[in-house]
């Protein structure tokens, strides 16, 4: 996603744009009782239809149902393994609590920050693209 964005020098009013179906798509999951629990730039492709970029949220293998089995088979992890990328964890999810909805949410604002801002949350300054300009033109 980032570096689409980067690549293509996305305007901010742009990169909204494609978060919005970034958005809509992580809402549907949690309207099916599903968390993603990996949200993160590389885990959001582009594509483009019709010359539009189109958002697609990838990569479910650690997703989690909520309140519900999605089968009847009982699936474990590792004794306190860490289950998702780490610059883009809730605080809850870090420290092994209980994951929900929220946790997706922090992790989509994580990589919107990301996107928008030209580095991480809590770290350093990604590589853009090689022009070496930031989101908004200016350079690194």
């Amino acid at each position: 996603l980032t570096t689409y964005c980067d690549d293509n020098r996305l305007s901010v009013r742009a990169r909204l744009h494609l978060f919005t179906s970034v958005g809509e798509a992580v809402q549907h999951a949690h309207g099916h009782f599903v968390v993603h629990r990996d949200l993160k730039p590389s885990n959001i492709l582009v594509t483009e239809l019709d010359g539009r970029p189109v958002p697609k949220v990838i990569d479910f293998g650690v997703a989690k149902a909520l309140g519900q089995q999605l089968t009847e088979r009982t699936l474990f992890t590792a004794f306190q393994q860490m289950i998702g990328t780490p610059a883009y964890m809730s605080p809850e999810q870090a420290r092994g609590g209980a994951v929900d909805k929220r946790s997706d949410i922090w992790a989509f604002g994580c990589v919107l920050y990301e996107c928008l801002a030209g580095r991480k949350v809590f770290g350093q300054q990604r590589t853009l693209n090689k022009t070496k300009t930031a989101p908004q033109g200016r350079l690194i």
